[in-house]
């Protein structure tokens, strides 16, 4: 009987503490190790959670709305990977080719984004058309042959159907050569020769016996011998000069004839010759005026 109550008053107190909630935090734990036992640390408060408003997701005004989920395809017998082999083996139909289609500008919400103004891509311009050509008819006169235009040659010289001729040289005409001197004869005898050391004598005697031959060449190298030997004798110098006028080689027969009269003091023979010389060279390089001055020195008028 005591058990009997015992237990009716255990479940009356556990059901009045399981119908009501306590207020206030968790209730204390008792320590059932003695009185000085060390007290346990109190728990860490919990910290306030921030307060967030959560509102349901809306679509905006003219958004499209979103497709419905495809419903997986529904397997009628066998295992699920034979399905899906026999789904990866067996090929779909083949995409449709899309046209062109011109793309129509999204709408956008004012209130979530700044407005877009959107413009059409501007259509390619139209190539004009090329007439069409005439359509003859049987009443319609014929149309007159137009002649085809010809274009007059090039060069009129050459004769029609000849190829022209790119860069042809111009002939040149050579200009005609220089008229030669007018040979002048000068015939005077030898002045006397004066008396000369043995040696520069006889090559004196051998030059004007090669001369008289006509071997200028020899003797103008047999005279070039002695002169180094007496190179201030005018006989010497006299006689080369009368050597290189037989030559026609003017200029030079002048100069040698000036140099002759520079050194022949009282020789008034060889002045006379070399002056003779000089006016022949100078007739012959077309000096009128100089010839008849050479000559009047010379005495020969």
């Amino acid at each position: 009987m005591n058990k009997l109550l015992i237990s009716l008053l255990a479940a009356a107190l556990l059901a009045g503490c399981a119908g009501k909630p306590r207020a206030g935090g968790p209730a204390p734990v008792e320590s059932l190790r003695g009185p000085n036992a060390p007290s346990a640390p109190a728990p860490a408060p919990t910290p306030a959670k921030p307060a967030v408003d959560v509102y349901a997701y809306r679509a905006p005004a003219g958004a499209p709305a979103a497709p419905p989920p495809a419903e997986p395809p529904k397997e009628s017998g066998g295992s699920a990977g034979t399905m899906l082999a026999l789904r990866s083996e067996t090929p779909g139909p083949a995409p449709a080719p899309r046209a062109n289609v011109t793309p129509k500008p999204q709408e956008v919400d004012p209130g979530l984004a700044p407005a877009i103004a959107w413009t059409p891509p501007p259509a390619a311009a139209a190539a004009p058309k090329a007439p069409a050509p005439p359509v003859a008819t049987a009443s319609s006169p014929p149309a007159p042959a137009v002649p085809p235009k010809t274009s007059p040659p090039a060069n009129p010289a050459l004769p029609v159907g000849a190829p022209p001729k790119a860069n042809a040289p111009v002939p040149v005409k050579p200009a005609p050569p220089p008229p030669p001197p007018p040979v002048v004869k000068y015939t005077a005898p030898p002045p006397a020769a004066p008396e000369l050391p043995a040696a520069a004598s006889s090559l004196a005697a051998q030059a004007e016996k090669q001369r008289e031959r006509g071997d200028y060449v020899g003797a103008a190298a047999t005279l070039e011998r002695a002169i180094r030997i007496q190179p201030r004798e005018a006989y010497l110098w006299n006689r080369l000069a009368r050597v290189r006028l037989d030559q026609n080689n003017y200029d030079q027969a002048g100069s040698l004839a000036q140099k002759s009269n520079t050194l022949s003091k009282d020789q008034d023979q060889i002045k006379q010759d070399n002056w003779g010389m000089i006016a022949a060279t100078r007739r012959a390089a077309g000096d009128q005026s100089g010839a008849e001055e050479a000559e009047a020195k010379a005495g020969a008028k």
